[in-house]
């Protein structure tokens, strides 16, 4: 899926919204999350590449970082 700002989802879908597995494109960043979908949410355990090339790496709610991972910065 295209959306109409450019961003890029391809992944997994139900009743017309993202669940489970998928990847996530920021068009106006380049930032990207790959991971897991709930309810048209980053939901579960992903990954999370941010425009500075810092990296988060673990579990997501409601798109949220939620719970236990490691950011890792870059500098």
């Amino acid at each position: 899926m295209i959306y109409v700002n450019q961003d890029v989802y391809s992944g997994n879908w139900s009743n017309g919204q993202k669940e489970g597995k998928g990847t996530y494109i920021v068009n106006k960043t380049g930032e990207k999350y790959v991971g897991e979908f709930k309810d048209d949410y980053m939901h579960g355990q992903g990954t999370y590449t941010f425009v500075s090339g810092a990296k988060y790496v673990g579990e997501f709610k409601d798109d949220d970082i939620h719970g236990q991972g490691t950011y890792t910065y870059v500098g």
